[in-house]
């Protein structure tokens, strides 16, 4: 027999033992597994969140410590869904000690300050004596709660919040009183008030050694009445506070495990540092001492902050030191001086103890530029009669005005040499990088100091200052052995630099030389550099910056001769090709193949240095003759006789044109006759060369060879660019030119000089580049032949002319492999299409009837080329292309010629065109394909693009305008372009041909075309109605439901037994009524609305489609939004309430967001589609009728139910939220009508969160117990 026997576990006497005594009832037998089971489910609680160990803590641990620390987060983490991962570290470290330090800090400051604004509100209804009662009742107030909460074991950071608050008013109440002149007024309460507050101040500082340091600080603020004491107080507490704490930081041995006594020296600091501040505020912006007066106290503050290795604190005083340093420069200089005199003190003691290489080099990079500085703040110092002597000796040497920057220029090179003295006992010491370092600094102050002096051009300042320079690079060159190249080409490069200075000095006595003066001297300077660089050998180094700098200094020559262009002086540029050839054949030469190629360069530039023809000429034999003896010296290179021989036919250009230039333009037709005549004797010298055996030899013979095929080419791109003119211009543009009868004369010398050209490929085997030269000199005999013939321009006989050409060199080219060769050269094929081109283009100049006959022609060589060969392949359809384009042109053209109509009737007839042409295609696919050589799957993409321009063109026609019979005619092409396609689509009606050649996963996918049929009839069918019926308000208002019934119907047909997919039929149907509703959207009934609605949600139910009701909620929507406007109460919460309640329907009935995966963002929806509905009903009750207000709580409410209810996170936190801000948004109205509400609400919010700090200090396991429970149930919810 089984007793029930209750058992009380609720009171804590029950946990006595109980472990123990129910292990006991274990053994006995008489509770069962499931028992202990429930009764551990009854007594269990939540684990406290537990501490996670830092990164840095962890690396720190042992590897077991930290392994242990990664598995309690990971436990911890799985049995927390709702606190882990961010949230968890976001909980963690709001329950953190420095998360209590800020809430305390916010809340004591919230009280100060809603103090402050009651007293701002009602400070005129006081007396001085109870002003200063205020503050020093709050001070007291604040020292007690410090007292009480000190003897708390559980709040002691509470106390040492309030304790610093209490510490950093006491110096504002001794500053109130002083201001208030309470020793005058109230010496007894001012006595008493001061020796209370300082017995406060000791009692409550930390250490004696900051209480006394407050308590000074303090005791500084009286006394501000007198005249010099605001500064001098100022100086006081600073070098006070400054000796204090750097004197307590020396002595102060702190060991690493006493954590509570660094935090408390920390805090003291803290205070030091803010009680000075506050003295610091008073003298700037209350007694207004000026700036510049305080930097060396800022300075020394700032000195203090570095000697303090506390977070973030050097950082703090290196701005402090900068700031006082900087506001003092223009007025005291002496204090600037001292501030940096205190930086080079803390540098040197840092370069003293620091172990790493990186620190010291950063230091004594700072102390360098500090010392800099100092340099011209001891200039500043010096008094202003004698800077204004020092300034009048050196005018002597420079040009008047010299100013200080100039002179120092000339003066700091002193602090250099310093430098350079400190780089070479480095060196002496091992101390490489110190010396490196101090070396790069000097080269990077030179510059500076001839920027200084720049001003002093022509003048001995800037040529000292450049020997100073040059003596630093020296000296620095000397010190590095070896030394780095870009050292010496320094060195080399300010020496130079010196001598032009020096040689710019000498230009000014003498009156100021000219640009090309300029240009020899460089001349020679380049000259002479050149000379050194194959002078000696033991210097490598030397020689090769002496290379260079010859190159440079060349540069710097041709430019100036550039801006002599027309002088005879340009000449003198073939110094540097000569020079370069004489050092070719040096043997100290580094790199001859580099000198040739610079000689080249050298050349090429003089071409841009001519300026005559008689220049020209001497320019180009010469530099034919030295580029001559360069390719001697490189009988291999051959770029050199390409070169050569393009001097010399340059040359003999130019000396020919120096002959004609008496009788020029006159003679200029003759001058075609001498380019013709070059290109022929180069190309008799290149036979006659090409037979030598020598290597060079051969070069200059392909080398004439190149020129003389360059020269054809030039002559016949010329004759082309003249005649084009002609036929644009006309024919007097060559009279105007060059005289009377000058075209006729033109064309006789050009035809003749084509001829000559042509003459040189007749005893020639010819090559690809020959036939397509001998086809442009063909081509261009014709067009001057014309021009000669009919004197006067006609693109269109032009055009016939290429067109009649392209067809000709077809059938030759076709006829010649059918008899002597049996395979075509690739200019066979692309002359003809060429000529066709050409003739195409010249033919479209102006539209005629016969344009689209040029076309056709030029379609069928396409198509004729196209078929050789199998990489022609794209040809065929370029052919089949431009048998269109001429049949699409004659129709355009037939129809340019009649009158009437709208222009959508000729974009129906193009399209009816294509349709045919498409048409035209099917049937006679096999001809085509016989002919084109095209595949059957080829001729259907053909036939395909001109179904789809059809369309195109049908489409264009739609929003052109339409006759009555051009509409028929319209709605006639439609149907043909729908029959063709619904043919295509049909399974029964596809043609047999491709069935049989079209592989079994490439056959016409019916789907397509059905879609295709389907589409434009879906276009087609309204717009005809529209057009067609005189009163379309019954369509526009009922359509969508007629639509309906039409879907209806062929929903229940049998398509697929007819042949064709069913799938299309099915979609379109369902897509027409709300298609149509979209059409007459402004003009549907609400009737026609909510019927077509219905249709689809009986289309959902039936399909099992739910979203198809979708469809049906935008026109309940629709509906009603139209109902609310017409009715005058559409307002903003109707419309966010559609909205949410619509994404609230989706997210229920949606198989997509029913997952278990999709419920993070299902939960996001919902809460924005509840926040929407929220936020508006804020919103409303924001700018309407305050009954709003009670609108909106009730829907916050009601959120609020229904979360609670169904366990919806989302409509909970949504709805407290909104409820949340509605109450908070009417206190702030209520709190806008009386200032003193908002008082009362700071204080007890201030109160709030210091009782809060205060709870979470003390309490902090119960808190973490207790959100664990809360988020164990949250996390249940949906």
């Amino acid at each position: 027999m089984w007793l029930k026997i209750p058992v009380d576990l609720e009171t804590d006497a029950a946990h006595a033992y109980l472990l123990d005594e129910l292990d006991r009832w274990i053994g006995l037998g008489l509770l069962s597994e499931e028992q202990v089971i429930g009764i551990g489910h009854k007594l269990c609680s939540q684990l406290p969140i537990p501490y996670q160990v830092p990164v840095e803590e962890r690396q720190a641990l042992p590897e077991e410590t930290a392994a242990e620390a990664v598995r309690g987060e990971a436990t911890t983490a799985a049995r927390s869904p709702l606190f882990s991962g961010f949230k968890s570290r976001l909980m963690q470290s709001f329950l953190a000690e420095v998360s209590v330090l800020w809430l305390l800090f916010l809340g004591v400051f919230l009280v100060i300050v809603s103090s402050g604004v009651l007293a701002a509100s009602q400070w005129q209804s006081f007396s001085p004596l109870g002003q200063y009662a205020i503050l020093l009742v709050y001070t007291l107030a604040f020292g007690g709660a410090s007292c009480w909460a000190a003897g708390q074991a559980k709040l002691q950071t509470t106390a040492q919040m309030l304790k610093a608050a209490t510490l950093l008013l006491i110096p504002l109440n001794l500053w109130m009183m002083d201001d208030l002149r309470l020793a005058h007024t109230a010496v007894g309460l001012a006595s008493l008030a001061s020796i209370g507050l300082s017995v406060l101040t000791l009692a409550l500082a930390s250490s004696r050694r900051t209480g006394l340091n407050l308590l000074g600080l303090s005791w500084l603020h009286w006394g501000w009445g007198l005249g010099p004491w605001p500064v001098l107080a100022t100086y006081l507490g600073t070098l006070g506070s400054a000796v204090n704490l750097v004197w307590a930081a020396d002595n102060t041995q702190v060991s690493e495990t006493d954590e509570p006594q660094g935090s408390v020296s920390q805090s003291a600091s803290i205070l030091v540092a803010i009680a000075l501040l506050i003295l610091l505020t008073r003298s700037l912006w209350i007694a207004q001492v000026p700036l510049s007066q305080l930097g060396l106290a800022l300075g020394v503050g700032g000195w203090m902050l570095l000697r303090l290795h506390y977070p973030l604190w050097p950082q703090v005083g290196a701005g402090l030191m900068f700031f006082g340093w900087l506001v003092t420069i223009p007025q005291q200089p002496m204090q600037a001086l001292g501030v940096s005199g205190l930086a080079v003190w803390l540098l040197l003691r840092r370069l003293k103890h620091q172990p790493e290489i990186g620190h010291q080099l950063r230091t004594l990079y700072l102390l360098w530029l500090i010392g800099l500085q100092a340099c011209g703040l001891v200039w500043l110092t010096l008094p202003i009669g004698l800077r204004q002597t020092l300034l009048t000796v050196v005018e002597r040497f420079g040009i008047a005005p010299v100013n200080a920057i100039h002179f120092a220029g000339l003066w700091m090179y002193g602090y250099v040499g310093v430098m350079l003295l400190g780089a070479k006992s480095f060196r002496q010491r091992d101390q490489i990088a110190w010396a490196q370092l101090t070396e790069k600094l000097a080269i990077g102050i030179s510059p500076v100091l001839v920027l200084c002096t720049l001003p002093q051009a022509q003048s001995f300042l800037l040529m000292l200052s450049l020997i100073g320079q040059t003596l630093t690079l020296g000296m620095i060159t000397r010190l590095r052995r070896p030394a780095t190249k870009w050292l010496i080409y320094s060195t080399h490069l300010s020496a130079i630099v010196t001598c032009l200075s020096g040689v710019d000095i000498i230009s000014g006595w003498l009156g100021n030389w000219s640009t090309w003066q300029y240009a020899l001297i460089f001349l020679g300077l380049t000259t002479v550099e050149w000379c050194i660089s194959v002078a000696d050998t033991r210097y490598p180094q030397c020689r090769q910056s002496a290379w260079y700098l010859g190159i440079g200094l060349s540069v710097i020559a041709y430019s100036l001769l550039l801006n002599t262009w027309s002088s005879w002086f340009n000449l003198s540029w073939l110094v540097v090709p000569g020079v370069l050839t004489w050092l070719l054949y040096r043997r100290e030469a580094s790199s001859p193949q580099q000198i040739t190629t610079l000689a080249v360069v050298a050349l090429g530039g003089q071409l841009f240095l001519l300026s005559s023809w008689q220049t020209a000429t001497i320019a180009l034999f010469t530099g034919a003759g030295l580029l001559l003896i360069h390719s001697c010296r490189w009988p291999r290179q051959p770029s050199l006789p390409v070169l050569a021989v393009g001097f010399a036919v340059g040359g003999g250009h130019t000396g020919a044109l120096w002959l004609l230039s008496p009788a020029w333009p006159e003679k200029s037709a003759q001058f075609l006759l001498v380019v013709a005549f070059l290109a022929s004797i180069l190309s008799i010298l290149a036979r006659q060369l090409s037979r030598q055996s020598r290597p060079l030899l051969q070069a200059y013979g392909a080398a004439s060879q190149g020129w003389s095929q360059t020269l054809a080419i030039a002559l016949h791109l010329g004759l082309t660019l003249i005649t084009a003119l002609v036929y644009s211009l006309g024919p007097n543009f060559i009279d105007w030119i060059i005289g009377a009868s000058g075209t006729e004369l033109f064309l006789r010398y050009g035809i003749a000089a084509v001829i000559l050209l042509l003459s040189r490929l007749v005893s020639k085997r010819l090559t690809n580049l020959n036939y397509w030269e001998l086809a442009f000199g063909v081509g261009l005999l014709v067009t001057m032949g014309l021009l000669l013939w009919q004197q006067e321009s006609s693109p269109q006989i032009l055009g016939a002319a290429m067109v009649a050409l392209g067809l000709l060199t077809q059938l030759l080219g076709t006829l010649s492999v059918a008899r002597r060769q049996p395979t075509y050269p690739s200019s066979w094929h692309y002359i003809p299409l060429t000529y066709g081109a050409l003739g195409l283009a010249l033919g479209h100049l102006s539209f005629t009837a016969a344009t689209g006959f040029y076309a056709i022609v030029v379609g069928i060589v396409t198509l004729a080329i196209g078929s050789r060969q199998a990489d022609l392949h794209p040809l065929r359809y370029g052919g089949l292309g431009l048998l269109s384009l001429g049949i699409y042109e004659l129709v355009i053209y037939r129809m340019l010629q009649t009158s009437g109509g709208q222009p959508g009737d000729g974009f129906t007839l193009l399209a009816l065109v294509g349709s045919a042409i498409a048409a035209l295609y099917l049937l006679c696919h096999r001809w085509v394909q016989r002919y084109s050589q095209l595949t059957a799957t080829e001729v259907n993409i053909v036939s395909l693009f001109h179904w789809l321009l059809a369309v195109t063109l049908a489409a264009i026609a739609m929003v052109s305008g339409h006759s009555r019979l051009g509409l028929w005619l319209w709605l006639s092409t439609a149907s043909l372009l729908i029959l063709y396609a619904g043919l295509r689509g049909n399974y029964h009606w596809v043609s047999a041909p491709e069935l049989n050649d079209a592989p079994s996963d490439r056959r016409p996918n019916q789907q397509q075309w059905t879609w295709s049929g389907l589409i434009i009839a879906t276009i087609s069918l309204p717009y005809g109605t529209v057009q067609l019926l005189p009163n379309p308000t019954f369509i526009g208002g009922w359509g969508a439901l007629l639509t309906c019934g039409l879907s209806l119907i062929i929903l229940r047909l049998p398509w697929q037994r007819w042949g064709w997919p069913i799938r299309p039929w099915q979609r379109m149907a369902l897509s027409w009524p709300v298609m149509a509703t979209l059409l007459s959207i402004l003009t549907v009934k609400t009737q026609s609305l909510l019927l077509v609605g219905a249709f689809y949600a009986l289309m959902a139910k039936q399909w099992r489609a739910v979203r198809l009701s979708y469809i049906s909620l935008g026109l309940l929507n629709w509906s009603l939004l139209r109902y609310l406007i017409n009715q005058g109460w559409m307002t903003p919460l109707w419309l966010g309430t559609m909205l949410g309640l619509s994404v609230l329907y989706i997210l229920e009935v949606d198989s997509h967001w029913q997952p278990v995966s999709a419920r993070q963002e299902r939960h996001r929806l919902r809460s924005f589609a509840t926040l929407l509905i929220g936020l508006t009903a804020l919103f409303q009750a924001e700018t309407t009728s305050p009954l709003f207000i009670g609108l909106s709580l009730l829907i916050s409410g009601g959120f609020i139910g229904i979360g609670l209810m169904m366990q919806v996170r989302a409509y909970l936190y949504t709805g407290t939220l909104t409820f949340v801000l509605q109450i908070l948004r009417t206190i702030t109205i209520f709190i806008s009508t009386d200032g003193r509400l908002l008082w009362a609400i700071g204080i007890l919010l201030g109160i709030a969160l210091i009782w809060v700090a205060a709870t979470f200090e003390a309490r902090r396991t119960q808190i973490s117990q207790l959100l664990n429970h809360w988020s164990d149930l949250l996390g249940s919810w949906e």
